[in-house]
């Protein structure tokens, strides 16, 4: 289980990132670079993904580790 999630996260997030960055540096070569509360907008969806993620990957390795103690 924690394998499949894992893989659903590089999955989603890499490109999200590698969008933000480019997103990022077009908005720079234009001229118009982000503010520092625009990066963070832009980046928070990435670092709640990541969050949720880490919990959900801990909760189940917590429940395999319960069930291979009681089995």
């Amino acid at each position: 289980m924690p394998s499949i999630l894992l893989a659903v996260f590089a999955a989603l997030a890499v490109p999200y990132a590698a969008f933000v960055v480019v997103a990022h540096a077009v908005a720079a070569w234009r001229g118009h670079p982000w503010s520092g509360d625009e990066l963070r907008r832009r980046q928070a969806p990435l670092l709640a993904g990541t969050v949720i993620v880490a919990g959900l990957y801990a909760a189940a390795a917590a429940v395999q580790g319960l069930a291979h103690l009681l089995t």
